[in-house]
């Protein structure tokens, strides 16, 4: 590949009900730096990784370095901490094996 060449990779996330603020987070988690826009996300890491995200269409736009699985499931990881604030749980995170996150989730007093 020539060195002036920047490949971006595209995922989808659902327009309209992705919790921008929970993805910014996930973003954040694998090193980039995030700023919010009025149409969405546009996020670096470095010289040369960047990305977007738009609010409107889901359409997330990553660095050819970057798995789309990868930032859905720092998405996810996301989510279920909220949530599990937001109920009143306590949860516990680890990496297995195989470096993906594990979470162990229990109610406070149990």
């Amino acid at each position: 590949m020539p060195c002036d060449q920047i490949i971006l990779t595209h995922c989808e996330f659902l327009p309209n009900t992705t919790d921008v603020k929970l993805l910014k987070l996930a973003l954040e988690a694998q090193g980039f730096t995030v700023r919010e826009t009025a149409t969405g996300l546009s996020f670096t890491r470095g010289y040369r990784e960047q990305g977007s995200y738009e609010k409107r269409s889901g359409k997330l736009t990553l660095p050819e370095s970057v798995d789309g699985n990868s930032v859905k499931v720092g998405y996810s990881t996301e989510v279920v901490k909220e949530q599990a604030s937001k109920l009143g749980w306590n949860d516990s995170w680890d990496v297995d094996e195989e470096g993906n996150p594990t979470v162990e989730i229990s109610k406070r007093g149990w």
